[in-house]
């Protein structure tokens, strides 16, 4: 890697990864719904199931960690 390639690479911060991971997630919905792949309200009906698995996941793993 040349001198100035290091100087170009920076650390990002979690605020801007997540920020890009959200853009990115948003960019990737509207071109699905804008083709008619899915609904509005389909995503929004599965986010909500993908939440509910994953505190469900969560809960369960503090559960074994408090057993432990």
């Amino acid at each position: 890697m040349t001198e100035n390639q290091e100087s170009q690479q920076r650390t990002m911060s979690w605020e801007e990864v997540a920020y890009s991971n959200m853009i990115q997630g948003e960019a990737f919905l509207r071109i699905l719904v804008e083709k008619g792949v899915l609904t509005k309200e389909e995503f929004v009906e599965k986010l909500r199931e993908v939440h509910k698995e994953y505190m469900q996941q969560k809960q369960e793993e503090s559960g074994e960690q408090g057993q432990g």
